[in-house]
């Protein structure tokens, strides 16, 4: 649905789930570093990277609000 969507919108999705990242152009990082936040551009692998060590880190800690990080 989004693929098809997306011919006539735009859509800006944040997520922890790798099966929405297959239907990204871009994909952006935010760091929370001493009260700033700062934003930059990551490859699909990178973002990829980072949902799969969330995953991997949700099955063997306590459920701990995850930083957004890149």
């Amino acid at each position: 649905m989004i693929n098809e969507l997306s011919q006539k919108a735009q859509f800006i999705i944040t997520t922890f789930g790798p099966d929405l990242l297959k239907y990204g152009d871009k994909f952006y990082g935010i760091t929370y570093r001493n009260k700033v936040s700062q934003i930059r551009s990551v490859t699909r692998e990178e973002a990829l990277e980072f949902v799969e060590d969330n995953e991997a880190q949700n099955q063997t800690a306590p459920a701990v609000p995850p930083v957004a990080q890149s």
